[in-house]
Parts: structure tokens; C-alpha cells; sequence
């Protein structure tokens, strides 16, 4: 069997440090095993409160640059932290809506009845036979 990889750490965010403060850790690092005991110091510091007097500024400036290149600090598992400076959560993006389906087209209507293959004539109105004599006087002469 495979061995499990390590789930990978959030981004811890790194602390506001104050102009007289410093990070016992360095640039973009904090501590991250608060528990355990920093040796260097008299009397001896948990990391957590190490890390706390360093950025209230109770450790001088010039101490404070020098303990990141110090073996002793190893204990504390210095880690990356993430800048998150003065920036405002922004909101969520809109998520894009589902795309719906194309409406299926309307079924087609009863077709009709097979067209007739040969066209039928035209149906003409019943007229009445001309007579054969007119059966009015003309009243004019016809026109030649």
C-alpha cells in the first residue's frame, strides 16, 4: 500500500508587524510550532511568546534581525505565511447560470392526405345554353 500524502497546509497569514516590532522568524515566516521551547533566550520562551515579544518590540531590533540565522530558532518550524496587507475580502464572483437545453421544436401537425398525382380541370359553373334567336328586339342597329 501507498503511504497517504500529507494534506496540503491552508496559507496561514502573516501578522501586522509595527515599525519597533520584528518576526523572530524573518521576512513572510511565523512560527509554526508554538509550543515548543526557544533555548537562546534567558529565561527560555516557548516559540508562541517569543513570537509575541518580537513583534510588540520588546526584543531590540539588532537582536531581533539575528535570531532567523540562528540554529536555535529550527525548534520553532518557522513557516511561510501569506501577505494579506490591508486588502478587503471581495465578494464571491457571480457564478454564470446552467446553460438550459434549446427548446425542442413543436412536433409537426397530422399530415395531410397524399396530393393527387394528375391536377383536376378547373370545375366551370353551369351556364345556360344561348338560345338560338334573341328574344328582345334590338334597339339599335348593330355595329359593323
Amino acid at each position: 500500500p501507498r503511504p497517504t500524502p500529507r494534506p496540503t497546509p491552508r496559507p496561514v497569514p502573516c501578522p501586522q508587524i509595527p515599525e519597533t516590532g520584528c518576526s523572530v522568524c524573518g521576512d513572510g515566516k511565523v512560527v509554526g510550532n508554538p509550543d515548543a521551547i526557544f533555548t537562546l533566550t534567558e529565561p527560555q520562551l516557548s516559540c508562541s511568546i517569543l513570537e509575541e515579544v518580537g513583534l510588540s518590540g520588546e526584543i531590540q531590533l539588532d537582536s531581533c534581525a539575528r535570531i532567523p540565522s540562528q540554529p536555535e530558532i529550527d525548534v520553532c518550524e518557522c513557516i511561510e505565511c501569506v501577505d494579506v496587507g490591508d486588502a478587503t475580502p471581495r465578494p464571491a464572483p457571480i457564478p454564470t447560470p446552467i446553460p438550459t437545453p434549446r427548446p425542442t421544436p413543436r412536433p409537426t401537425p397530422r399530415p395531410t392526405t397524399r396530393p393527387t398525382p394528375d391536377p383536376t380541370p378547373i370545375p366551370m359553373p353551369n351556364l345556360p345554353q344561348p338560345s338560338p334567336r334573341p328574344t328582345l328586339p334590338l334597339t339599335q342597329p348593330p355595329t359593323p
